[in-house]
């Protein structure tokens, strides 16, 4: 057969020449010979021109097969990294990863990964047989199994039959032989060049795998570390998501994540919310603005400070709850910035700390009042006491002066009196803020009692002072609170009117009829309009400096006696020309 079409033309060369060797006898080729050699040779070229062209077709449709099957793998590994991309964790991967390995003819699949003590496989994932689970589920690092052997070495096992399996890995075959494996292979999983776990495969045929699909199978274990990595990691956030909504969900504090920027708004607020302010997290959800009008105005710009750059101290505020109540939080705030430092976010904690503000406030005020106290009553007793002890050395070095002994005896009435009106203002403070206040009432005629308490309390000067102008009203009321009522006033009256100034008592029925009003009038200088509004407060003196100070307690004790008795007190003024004290008490 001619190799190429070039040999007929050579044929047909040769059909001219003799049909012997030069120096030979014999004849040439005839014509119709010669013809027919032409003719073959024409046909053989052919014949070989056809040959030639199906081999180059049969050569380019190989070659396009491999492109399409080079082609369909990159496919197939796009597929697949898609579907890794989408699986959220182990078990998911696994089960793509033992999909695609299907693809090479695998009929069992075991994933092991690396545990944290970094001496145990953790079996992740089995198909084809349970005794691919390995019992309890993990497997010693130091294993003599294929699986162990490709992560302590970072390479890939290769059996290609049960009888290599019993000469290299004698558990393995066995293993093998009982799920049915012909062949076996195990390939690391490998992130960041080191080992993290294997990817065993097992095959229902013997023999090594094509080239193809071992390529195959390193993609697919490439892909199954990465993807294993990230929903690791995802089922660590996960769970540390749950972990973390479940101690918040439970928490009596408020905790929140607010999302700063374009589209600011609440990303959680735990249930606590609710109790807190009444509003709901979907309340808070839905309306981003409304912890800014909640929060009180004179607050306002404490907390947004504190967002833009949160410090370390914890930010004390007040709210206004849905039910109208105010309410006091401590919270601190933590900034959460991005990879350029961007603010992305807020997180924070808030409690509840209402009762431990009214608390101290409470213990401020105590401490303050105590102060105040103190200083009060060492004035008002030290007064006194100072005059007493004057008039009574006076008294010892004049002994026989009559007009001297008469006006110290009364100086130290007076002062005695005084001392024993702070005394009792003292005594029924204490009564009062330890709740132990309880008024014995009963009927008293108004006439006779303030007759004989001025009589008994006051002095002769004072005493003439005094207008009377009671007529015949009954209160009910208790004795001893209905005394330190008048005796506070008159005392008043009679201090901040001129020397010989009258001070008018006076008793009326009330327009209701239901009680009468108890008057005492005074020509002093009037109160202030601004001090009007704390007159009957405990400790209030007044701004206006008379030097008659006093302990602050008398006009309180007053207000709290009156009302003790189911009735009131009240006060009508005029600058220059004095004060009209009123006292309405339920009448008889």
């Amino acid at each position: 057969m001619f190799a190429h079409p070039r040999a007929a033309s050579h044929l047909l060369a040769c059909a001219a020449l003799p049909r012997v060797a030069p120096g030979a006898t014999g004849t040439p080729f005839a014509a119709p010979d010669a013809v027919a050699l032409l003719v073959l040779a024409a046909v053989l070229a052919v014949a070989l021109t056809f040959a030639a062209a199906v081999a180059s077709r049969r050569r380019l449709a190989a070659e396009r097969a491999r492109a399409d099957r080079a082609l369909a793998r990159l496919r197939h590994l796009g597929t697949l990294a898609v579907e890794f991309s989408a699986a959220s964790t182990p078990a998911t991967v696994a089960e793509v990863a033992f999909r695609a390995c299907r693809a090479a003819g695998a009929t069992h699949a075991r994933i092991a990964w690396l545990a944290a003590d970094g001496g145990t496989l953790e079996i992740l994932f089995t198909s084809g047989h349970e005794l691919l689970a390995g019992g309890a589920g993990t497997l010693p690092l130091d294993a003599g199994l294929p699986t162990a052997v490709a992560v302590r070495e970072g390479q890939p096992v290769f059996l290609s039959s049960r009888a290599e399996a019993a000469a290299r890995f004698p558990a393995a075959a066995e293993l093998a032989s009982e799920v049915g494996a012909e062949a076996w292979i195990a390939w690391p999983l490998v992130l960041r060049a080191r080992p993290m776990g294997a990817l065993g495969i097992g095959f229902g045929r013997p023999g090594p795998l094509a080239p193809a699909d071992l390529e195959l199978i390193a993609s697919v274990a490439e892909l199954t570390a990465q993807a294993l990595e990230r929903a690791r990691l995802q089922e660590r956030a996960v769970e540390s998501e749950r972990r973390f909504r479940l101690l918040a969900e439970n928490a009596p504090d408020v905790v929140f994540r607010f999302r700063l920027g374009a589209e600011a708004g609440f990303e959680y607020v735990s249930p606590a919310a609710t109790a807190l302010l009444g509003y709901t997290p979907e309340e808070h959800y839905a309306d981003p603005g409304l912890v800014r009008r909640l929060v009180f105005p004179e607050d306002l710009p404490a907390l947004e400070a504190a967002a833009r750059a949160p410090g370390s101290a914890p930010l004390l505020l007040r709210w206004r709850r849905r039910d109208g109540a105010v309410i006091w939080t401590e919270q601190r705030l933590v900034l959460l910035r991005d990879e350029a430092g961007t603010p992305v976010a807020l997180e924070g904690i808030a409690r509840d700390v209402t009762e431990r503000v009214a608390v101290q406030a409470e213990r401020e005020r105590l401490v303050s009042e105590r102060e105040d106290l103190l200083r009060a009553v060492s004035h008002d007793f030290r007064t006194p006491l100072q005059a007493v002890l004057l008039r009574a050395e006076g008294l010892v070095r004049n002994p026989g002066d009559p007009e001297r002994v008469a006006r110290n005896g009364r100086s130290i009435a007076e002062s005695a009196r005084r001392l024993s009106a702070a005394v009792q203002d003292v005594v029924h403070l204490a009564r009062l803020s330890a709740g132990a206040l309880e008024p014995q009432r009963r009927a008293i005629p108004l006439a006779p009692f303030v007759h004989e308490l001025a009589q008994r309390l006051f002095s002769e000067e004072a005493f003439a002072r005094l207008e009377l102008q009671l007529g015949d009203g009954v209160v009910i009321a208790d004795p001893d609170h209905l005394e330190r009522i008048v005796t506070n006033l008159v005392d008043n009256a009679l201090k901040y009117s001129p020397a010989t100034a009258p001070v008018r008592i006076a008793c009326e029925p009330a327009p209701d009829g239901a009680a009468r009003v108890l008057s005492v009038a005074d020509q002093g200088p009037g109160i202030l309009p601004q001090d009007l509004p704390q007159l009957f407060q405990r400790y209030f003196r007044g701004s206006r400096q008379t030097g008659r100070e006093g302990t602050g307690l008398g006009l309180f004790v007053t207000r709290m006696l009156a009302e003790a008795q189911g009735g009131s007190v009240t006060v009508e003024t005029e600058l220059g020309r004095g004060s009209i004290f009123r006292v309405r008490l339920p009448s008889a």
